[in-house]
């Protein structure tokens, strides 16, 4: 099939870009025909070269048999004669709304299905793949805790919730990893610093990584703490 992924930016390291880059390596190696929209040509943009996949300029042909979109801003240039599936990604910001168009919504989660319910737009939940090959455990996590990461780009040094998790770790001797925007290391080799921890503290994709590399997890959301990751809480 002739596919393509469309995302409104491809400019950090990011939860979006990273499911679209993961989504874009699985198609190929399925053999399909991937091609990739953003409006954001900037870092990210350059790691899909990699891929061997069709980077497309502001024109967008209409040769696709599926759109798979994210942002509401996209699904407007989405070509008409292709199957669209619109994925929300959260409940902000305004792009993950869902607008006429799409042949199929998508929903991550519960959470996100529910804010689709709120438009009236009927979905399916499909959980973020994880691209397994990368993110595996490749060092046992320590018996007692060591090493914390977070693994945030919302959570930011000068901000509160940085600073009540640097003080705990401080006073348990405990090693602490700032990886985000919001702390200035956004980086794309998550996977190793993700394995050099015993705890990650992330949202969203951040906790499925962290999950596939065997590490403990705690849930944060915008703003608060959600909470630990167990059998009964997953």
């Amino acid at each position: 099939m002739k596919i393509l992924l469309m995302t409104p930016w491809l400019e950090f390291f990011l939860g979006s870009e990273t499911h679209v880059y993961a989504i874009a390596k699985e198609l190929k190696e399925l053999g399909h025909e991937v091609s990739i929209f953003t409006y954001l040509k900037k870092v990210m943009w350059g790691f899909f070269k990699q891929l061997d996949v069709e980077l497309l300029g502001d024109e967008i042909p209409d040769k696709f048999d599926l759109a798979i979109v994210n942002g509401n801003n996209c699904l407007l240039r989405a070509p008409k004669s292709a199957f669209k599936i619109f994925i929300s990604n959260g409940v902000v910001p305004s792009v993950e709304y869902p607008i006429p168009g799409a042949n199929r919504y998508v929903a991550i989660s519960e959470e996100v299905q529910g804010n689709l319910k709120k438009y009236a737009y009927d979905s399916v939940i499909i959980r973020n793949g994880i691209d397994c090959e990368r993110f595996k455990s490749v060092k046992k996590i320590n018996k007692k805790l060591k090493t914390v990461l977070i693994l945030n780009n919302q959570i930011r040094q000068d901000g509160p919730d940085f600073k009540i998790i640097n003080e705990v770790c401080n006073e348990m001797n405990l090693t602490l990893l700032p990886l985000g925007l919001g702390c200035g290391t956004s980086q794309w080799e998550t996977e190793g610093w993700i394995n050099e921890s015993d705890l990650v503290i992330s949202m969203g994709r951040g906790i499925y990584e962290a999950m596939a590399c065997g590490r403990n997890a705690i849930v944060t959301g915008y703003g608060r703490m959600v909470g630990f990751v167990d059998n009964k809480t997953y």
